[in-house]
């Protein structure tokens, strides 16, 4: 069970984490729970949680993060797509 004071901390670190942009929570993270990997898993299953869906993309060589975040963004329109396809389907 969590304390109200592990909850304080997780639901703190979760408002700072939703004023940074989607992009930089993956960094932010990193920094908020540095030595804390619980709290990181806890934080990305609220995010999951509260209806987002965290793409987690790192590194720091431009040209290495420009292929990834265009993977990533390929990803996320595939499932847009998909999610769009299943809604018809149901009209």
């Amino acid at each position: 069970m969590m304390t109200p004071e592990r909850w304080q901390e997780l639901r703190n670190v979760l408002y700072d984490a939703l004023q940074v942009a989607p992009a930089d929570r993956p960094a932010f993270l990193d920094r908020a729970c540095a030595s804390d990997s619980a709290l990181r898993q806890e934080l990305e299953s609220l995010l999951v949680g509260y209806g987002y869906k965290p793409y987690f993309v790192e590194g720091s060589d431009p040209a290495l993060m420009h292929q990834k975040m265009a993977a990533t963004l390929e990803r996320a329109i595939e499932e847009i797509r998909g999610i769009q396809r299943t809604a018809r389907h149901l009209l």
